[in-house]
């Protein structure tokens, strides 16, 4: 957890002197119950940056990245994919 806590001092640090080296928090982090798992809520048009964020952290957190979409757009796309 001390390593964990170390690397989000320096990520914030980093933040303050390059905003575009990392995607922008929307929200969290936020803890699970009970769990050495937690999960952040990240916005970003440039996938680089999660890239960026996932290789500061590591060996110490292992990431994983799921894309959250309107439902919306996700059966425009299934429909295109049908054609």
């Amino acid at each position: 957890m001390d390593k964990v806590l170390e690397k989000g001092a320096q990520a914030s640090a980093i933040r303050e002197k390059d905003p575009e080296r990392f995607p922008k928090v929307i929200f969290g982090p936020f803890t699970m119950g009970g769990e050495a798992k937690s999960f952040v809520v990240y916005e970003t048009d440039n996938p680089d940056q999660l890239w960026n964020v996932a290789l500061h952290y590591v060996p110490v957190v292992k990431w994983k990245f799921v894309p959250i979409q309107e439902s919306a757009r996700n059966v425009e796309l299934y429909q295109k994919m049908k054609k």
